[in-house]
């Protein structure tokens, strides 16, 4: 026993040593989830944008922003990464706030707009990006549940309880300190340790930096490596997109979600019943996937079926549509992407402004 004791109390220095690197360094924002957004949420208030942005919870920092902020927009972007670029360089004159989030869910839509009605905020103009999986039972997409109060709160207001969130899985707040132990959770800590990665956000008056960088509108702007990847790297992104199985919250999805699709058009009517203008907007794949997708034998060409109930709907409702996931419509090339499934800024400013010609330079969105 006493042996036991004695090698313990060799181990423990090693172990303390262990668990500190997991926490100082943490990589993925674990242990200080929340001050780290609080401290983006207070450069942002004050004006300035914000680079070197890595690991944080979008959906808590939008919950933050919204609450903290002293001014509501007029108008407000929702929807997942395919429309975070999407900011006031786009649209002139417009008081606007982007709330795109990664990997959004039609439960993200509700949750984000609640957020501002509870505020007090009277939104005249709402955006929504379109996504074929927000139709998808199977979309796999859970990172709305830190909203979910949000959105249940929402789902109240326009008469659906019944598609309420009653997942009764909590997770602990103490789950988290599990990483600390985490042997792959080191690795990585260890490797940011030992290379020096600068994992704290800085502000800039700049837009484009050598960082991912977050805007004063909620609008995003890629990084130097990503805004410089060679095509050769941006079709290899594209092509793994597709080599997924499934592909991106594709899953088993063989038909259209009738409670998504009850929830989007009774959100949409409600918002219509408020006075606020409604604007839909798909952005294009790129060419690699949409050929892929398009292909006789391929599993996901319900993709077209949901842009076709989109788009009627919109007839329906006399609600601008805007875009396509065909890039061929806009003689979109590979060179027009970042990856499969976010366009380049110029590619975007093409389709709002209704511009076949896709030769807009980057440089032409930077916003101060």
């Amino acid at each position: 026993m006493k042996k036991f004791v004695v090698k313990l109390l060799f181990l423990l220095p090693i172990l303390v040593l262990f668990m500190g690197i997991n926490y100082v360094e943490d990589p993925a924002n674990i242990f200080h989830k929340g001050p780290y957004e609080m401290g983006i949420i207070k450069y942002l208030m004050e004006g300035k944008n914000v680079t070197n942005v890595t690991n944080y919870d979008e959906r808590l920092l939008q919950k933050y922003y919204i609450e903290n902020m002293k001014q509501c927009p007029s108008t407000i972007i929702l929807g997942s990464s395919r429309v975070m670029q999407l900011g006031s360089g786009f649209f002139k004159n417009e008081h606007l706030m982007n709330n795109g989030v990664s990997g959004a869910s039609i439960e993200d839509l509700l949750a984000i707009y609640n957020l501002y009605e509870t505020k007090g905020c009277e939104i005249k103009k709402i955006r929504i990006g379109l996504d074929p999986y927000f139709l998808n039972d199977n979309n796999d997409q859970s990172r709305w549940r830190v909203l979910s109060a949000e959105y249940n709160n929402c789902l109240q207001k326009i008469g659906l309880e019944k598609y309420a969130d009653r997942d009764k899985i909590i997770e602990s707040k103490y789950s988290r300190y599990k990483e600390l132990w985490s042997l792959s959770y080191f690795k990585n800590s260890l490797g940011y340790l030992i290379r020096g990665v600068d994992v704290h956000y800085r502000p800039t008056t700049d837009s484009l930096n050598k960082d991912f960088t977050k805007m004063v509108d909620g609008s995003i702007f890629y990084s130097e490596v990503s805004r410089n990847s060679s095509l050769e790297v941006v079709n290899g992104y594209a092509v793994q997109s597709i080599n997924e199985s499934p592909m991106y919250s594709m899953r088993e999805f063989k038909q259209l979600s009738v409670k998504y699709k009850t929830i989007f058009t009774t959100f949409i009517s409600y918002l219509q019943q408020k006075n606020i203008e409604v604007e839909l907007f798909i952005s294009p794949y790129h060419p690699i996937v949409y050929d892929y997708i398009s292909k006789e034998n391929s599993p996901y060409k319900i993709v077209f079926e949901a842009e076709k109930y989109f788009n009627a709907y919109a007839a329906e409702r006399h609600i601008t549509l805007i875009g396509t996931y065909n890039p061929y419509v806009y003689h979109f090339k590979d060179s027009s992407f970042y990856d499969g499934f976010h366009c380049k800024e110029g590619a975007l400013k093409s389709i709002i402004d209704g511009n076949m010609n896709t030769e807009i330079t980057k440089d032409s969105l930077s916003r101060k």
